[in-house]
């Protein structure tokens, strides 16, 4: 489908529509940058269309950085970096940048494509990004949401197969790029790709190649080719048999070169020819060889589409596969690439080639490939001989981790279970239980404490367990005092044996669970993040286990400072994603949202939840789908989509019950509470409310922002019009407050007192403290919580006689919630508005009224006492009355309203 020489458009025939689109994408960079994937089957033309468009992007003057990896490049970490910035080597330090520092890689990439944006726009040229490593993935994921605004974008294709054809695959770069799908070509089309293509065929020929490629230009030019040849027969097969057929047609010493650059990926010209033992390998690149692999001009040599590597591999012999591998593991300098080729050129067992594999695993994953780290482990596992049992066991739990890592949960779980029935009690099997408390929390309490019986005189790995075990009681169970014990003993088992990354874990866990049970120990978590700084690596552990900056994050996000919190859970996002866990991913988006919902971002909130849910169910993690569950039904309810929220809280309520996390209820039961509130419902709300805070009575939690279910307890109650609720509530925050000392659950708590005192009758005195409430959470960020302090300071206004203020408040709480999408609160503040405005005067007494009516006459107020037979005190005090109800500042704006209100204006 493409020609050497023309304009970019002479290559691409047919394709107007999708032609239009990927202009569209050049044209609108400057000003309105958005990502294009271009999405087909293998052949389709995909590779045509995404070089027309960046061919397009240089003639109007965009720097355009490219890569175009193959199937073999995505096991190898940062391969596809290298690509993109080639073309700019010399303005980053990328030399001597080692993979395992996927953290500098992520900051020094962001850098240089920000100064490049900088000067024009920017296009990340992708063809086939699933074959993209998971590293450079993600760091392309990171710079495009990092760079939003920016003029910078990614313009990608990415292959589907068959019937799966109509769905975007899960390893592009930006779930919210537009989706350009291509689909067959036509039969004039196709007939014009083959006349390109030098083919000259009938009609009904083409018509039969069009039926059997499926319109699949690429496919259509294979069979086109033998048509031509009097292979009729060959329009029977499939086109990768075709693809296959070909290979095993060449001459041996061509069919040689394809093999193995389709063993080892793109490689230099002098490993290849060192593997073959060929001097003159140009000389082997012609006629049918040139067809199916590339020369660069730097001399790489890859193969000329996937589907030919896929094809090459397919019809290479065992014994040579095996050879051909032998031979790259002796010549590849990168560790991780020459493990890979040891492992599969290995039949025999070898302790010496298992141990190599070993160390390869763990520096793949340290360089952020989990799925790559997987599969070394279980190579390094098969070649452990026999004699070696004890080598195994760790190796085995390895695989286990990376497994879980990579996001193969089912697999991971099943793995972690074979090996613990093979072990018998005593510290391997405590370890492996340890692991598996991690993939699954169901029973998470009874392995845990199997666990700890197997121990026997291992302090460390009894050290971990209970640390272990109190994050799960007071995280997950939400049984916070035996939580604290469990974390005091794992704390001075840790000091004991001056372990530091002992010390932070079980610092942070023990400052986090006493937080919650209202006993702040903020200066462990300043110990734990001390020596979480300090240390020299971060262990393969994290890849499973939640880290002390994540516990730190969660803190400030629940006492009321959001930058912290945020600086703090978008590092371990991006920490998440540099090491490849997709184990982590979900858990983390998941406090995103929550940080999102906290400072009103409800569109942001709403991506995040969509992502996170997505990455747990491409995981297989469930457990991870109901902690997302507990934002997605806080989003769901605040904007009134009932079937979602009703779905998350019977999510959170069916996994309390299957794993024993009443935690879970409390959750639940602010879900529904906060729907019932949006639906107006506000005695359901309270009931709701109040059951959560019950809940959490029981378990022993005391900070509202953990779960502020007591908080919208006091709101319910004030909105109900329960004076003496709402001052219970009240009272109750208050006695919280005074523990935990924090700024948001200090502002919470005035925001209480505030509707406590208008629901008792004290609007004056209600209304400062509400608008001191709300200054307090503007101050620190929360934005939702500041504009329903508003709304009530509004209310307190308007009882106070303030109509103009309460107005203009109102409207300003109505638009803001309105823009937020957050119903409930704009149903309610419309309803006020319209309520205001229908009885605007309307709540003045009838003596209120004579004496309004008498002013807007011109009588003075000892004239007005003299005709209603009071005295001039009682007048002048009416007079105030009216004058705050109606918001007027004195006798002229009144006689103003009288004027208007008459004439039927008011």
């Amino acid at each position: 489908m493409e020609h050497s020489t023309g304009s970019p458009g002479a290559r691409v025939v047919g394709r107007a529509a999708e032609r239009g689109r990927v202009e569209e994408f050049v044209t609108r960079l400057p000003v309105e940058p958005r990502s294009l994937v271009v999405v087909g089957d293998a052949g389709i033309g995909k590779t045509t269309l995404w070089s027309y468009g960046a061919d397009l992007a240089r003639a109007a003057g965009h720097q355009v950085l490219t890569a175009r990896p193959a199937e073999d490049d995505w096991p190898t970490p940062g391969l596809g970096l290298g690509d993109l910035v080639g073309a700019t080597i010399s303005t980053v330090p990328w030399d001597g940048l080692p993979p395992e520092q996927p953290a500098d890689a992520a900051r020094l990439f962001l850098e240089h494509v920000r100064t490049l944006s900088a000067v024009r726009p920017v296009v990340l040229a992708v063809d086939d990004i699933q074959w993209l490593d998971d590293l450079t993935l993600r760091l392309v994921r990171h710079v495009l949401r990092r760079l939003g605004g920016h003029p910078v974008a990614l313009l990608a294709t990415a292959r589907t197969w068959g019937q799966a054809g109509a769905q975007l695959p899960p390893r592009h770069a930006l779930t919210d790029a537009e989706v350009l799908q291509l689909g067959p070509l036509t039969v004039p089309e196709l007939r014009d790709v083959l006349h390109a293509d030098g083919a000259r065929l009938t009609r009904p020929d083409v018509c039969r190649i069009h039926e059997v490629a499926g319109g699949n230009p690429m496919f259509a030019i294979e069979l086109g080719r033998y048509w031509q040849h009097g292979e009729q027969q060959a329009v029977r097969r499939t086109p990768l048999a075709l693809l296959t057929e070909q290979v095993e047609s060449l001459p041996a010493a061509g069919r040689a070169v394809v093999e193995t650059v389709a063993l080892a990926g793109p490689s230099p010209l002098s490993l290849v020819s060192a593997v073959l033992g060929v001097d003159d390998l140009l000389d082997h690149l012609t006629g049918p060889v040139a067809a199916l692999v590339e020369v660069s001009d730097s001399y790489v040599l890859r193969c000329a589409h996937p589907l030919v590597a896929s094809a090459t591999r397919a019809a290479i012999a065992p014994a040579t596969r095996r050879l051909l591998h032998a031979r790259l593991a002796d010549l590849v300098e990168d560790p991780v690439e020459r493990a890979r080729h040891l492992a599969r050129g290995l039949t025999r067992t070898s302790e010496e080639a298992a141990a190599t594999l070993e160390v390869a695993a763990r520096l793949a994953a340290r360089r952020g490939s989990a799925a790559t780290a997987a599969e070394l482990a279980a190579h390094s596992i098969r070649l452990t001989p026999s004699r070696a049992h004890h080598r195994a066991v760790p190796r085995r739990l390895a695989e286990v981790t990376f497994r879980a890592a990579a996001g193969q949960m089912a697999l991971a779980v099943a793995l972690a279970d074979d090996l613990l029935a093979d072990l018998p009690p005593g510290p391997e099997h405590a370890r492996v239980l340890a692991q598996r408390v991690l993939l699954d929390f169901g029973g998470a309490e009874d392995y845990l404490r199997r666990a700890l019986a197997d121990v026997g005189d291992d302090d460390g790995l009894r050290g971990v367990l209970l640390d272990l075990l109190g994050w799960q009681l007071g995280l997950f169970k939400g049984r916070v005092h035996p939580a604290i014990t469990h974390c005091e003993e794992a704390l001075a088992i840790a000091r004991a044996r001056r372990d530091d990354e002992a010390v932070a874990r079980a610092a942070a866990t023990l400052s986090t669970v006493s937080l919650l049970a209202g006993v702040p120990r903020r200066e462990l978590m300043a110990e734990a993040e001390l020596l979480s700084r300090s240390g020299s690596s971060q262990p393969l552990g994290t890849l499973l286990r939640v880290w002390p900056g994540v516990f730190r994050a969660r803190q400030a996000l629940w006492d009321g400072d959001l930058p912290v919190a945020r600086a703090g859970l978008e590092h371990a996002s991006q920490v998440a994603q540099t090491l490849g866990s997709e184990f982590q991913r979900p858990y983390r988006l998941r406090d995103l949202a929550m940080l999102e919902l906290a400072a009103g971002r409800l569109d942001r909130a709403r991506l995040l939840v969509r992502d996170g849910l997505e990455a747990a169910a491409d995981a297989g993690n469930d457990q991870a789908t109901v902690w997302l569950s507990h934002p997605a039904g806080m989003l769901a309810a605040l904007r009134g989509e009932r079937s979602d929220a009703l779905w998350a809280a019977e999510r959170l309520e069916w996994w309390a019950a299957r794993v024993d996390e009443p935690l879970r209820l409390a959750t639940a039961a602010e879900v529904r509470g906060l729907l019932a509130a949006t639906e107006g419902d506000w005695a359901a709300a309270l009931e709701h409310h109040r059951r959560g805070v019950s809940r959490l009575d029981e378990l022993g939690i005391v900070h509202p922002g953990f779960l502020p279910v007591l908080p919208r307890a006091v709101e319910a109650a004030c909105m109900v019009g329960d004076a003496e609720q709402t001052g219970l509530l009240a009272g109750a925050l208050r006695a919280r407050a005074e523990q935990v000392r924090a700024p948001w659950v200090d502002a919470t708590l005035q925001l209480a007192r505030g509707q406590a005192l208008l629901v008792a009758g004290e609007p004056g005195e209600a209304a400062d403290v509400l608008l001191d409430a709300r200054a307090r959470f503007s101050v620190l960020g929360y934005v939702l919580d500041a504009r329903r302090s508003l709304y009530f300071s509004a209310m307190a206004r308007l009882r106070s006689g303030h109509r103009t203020a309460a107005r203009d408040d109102l409207e300003h709480c109505r638009d803001a919630f309105t823009a937020a999408g957050v119903l409930g609160w704009a149903r309610l503040t419309d309803e006020s508005l319209r309520r205001l405005t229908a009885r605007r005067g309307s709540e003045l007494t009838p003596t209120e009224q004579r004496i309004a009516e008498r002013v807007h006459a011109g009588l003075r107020n000892r004239e007005i006492a003299a005709e209603l037979f009071v005295s001039d005190s009682t007048v002048e005090a009416h007079l105030t009355r009216i004058y705050r109800k109606l918001g007027v500042r004195g006798r002229q704006d009144l006689a103003t309203w009288s004027a208007r209100r008459a004439g039927g204006t008011g």
